[in-house]
């Protein structure tokens, strides 16, 4: 029993330094911005593809350096939906961790992922 009270008094001693204090929330606010930076770039990267085919027309009459244009467009485009999705994940698991959610400060308990 008294091994369970020493571990548990460690942990609020290691959780609840300024140090730890300052370093957490400041991880959430910095992940919190991350994603949604990731999120404002991959809706600026869904509309240049929207764009491209406006003007490009007619995917069947596009010659091979427009289509891998399209492509690169396009790989970036899932490339950063994959990023927001590592950000998220490591966003939510860390707010589900007890020693770590108390410092979010405002922010969401967990960030949904998007459905593009």
């Amino acid at each position: 029993m008294t091994t369970q009270i020493d571990t548990a008094s460690g942990i609020i001693d290691k959780t609840y330094t300024p140090e730890n204090a300052i370093y957490n929330y400041e991880w959430f606010k910095t992940q919190y911005e991350k994603i949604q930076a990731n999120r404002q770039q991959t809706q600026n990267i869904i509309i240049s593809l929207t764009e491209f085919k406006q003007l490009y027309g007619d995917v069947s009459t596009w010659d091979y350096s427009t289509k891998e244009e399209y492509n690169r467009l396009n790989t970036i485009k899932i490339g950063l939906q994959n990023m927001d999705q590592n950000l998220v994940a490591e966003y939510n698991a860390r707010s589900k961790m007890a020693n770590r959610e108390i410092f979010k400060d405002k922010l969401p308990l967990n960030v949904d992922q998007m459905l593009w």
